[in-house]
């Protein structure tokens, strides 16, 4: 009997101390498993509040893209030309891509100035979501003043 009680006291030994390792072996992955989470939750935390600093920044741009829009529609862009044509005051142009720039383009379909290639985008845009008038409004000797609306659709 005693053999029985020993062989079972050194089996339930055993069997405590495999218990304690596996114990021991799950409270350290706990732990590791509350240090990854809490980057994680610092990584997030991180992203929501660059989200929000660019969802600011984003009404921002919104609101100067806005604010210049109406400058366009209120007043126009003037444009400087040297008249090397035959153009008439009140005369209409059109703006095209000519060799990817953009250029002011009377109605026989002469280029008669181009627009800096930086403003390309910009033109391309308005272009191709607004209506648009271009204007000779004043013809000074060998200078014409054209004027760039942006229209109410």
């Amino acid at each position: 009997m005693r053999k029985k009680y020993g062989l079972l006291s050194r089996y339930i030994r055993s069997y405590s101390k495999s218990k304690k390792k596996q114990i021991s072996e799950l409270d350290n992955k706990k732990e590791n498993m509350k240090i990854k989470l809490e980057e994680e939750l610092s990584k997030f935390n991180n992203l929501l509040n660059l989200r929000e600093r660019f969802k600011k920044e984003n009404e921002k741009y919104d609101e100067i893209y806005n604010s210049l829009i109406q400058i366009l529609k209120s007043r126009g862009i003037i444009f400087n030309i040297k008249n090397d044509s035959e153009i008439q005051e009140w005369e209409n142009l059109t703006i095209r891509n000519v060799n990817s720039v953009y250029a002011l383009v009377n109605k026989k379909g002469e280029s008669i100035h181009n627009i800096d290639k930086k403003y390309g985008n910009t033109i391309k845009y308005i272009i191709d979501n607004y209506s648009y008038s271009v204007t000779i409004i004043r013809k000074d000797g060998n200078l014409l003043k054209a004027q760039f609306r942006i229209l109410e659709k």
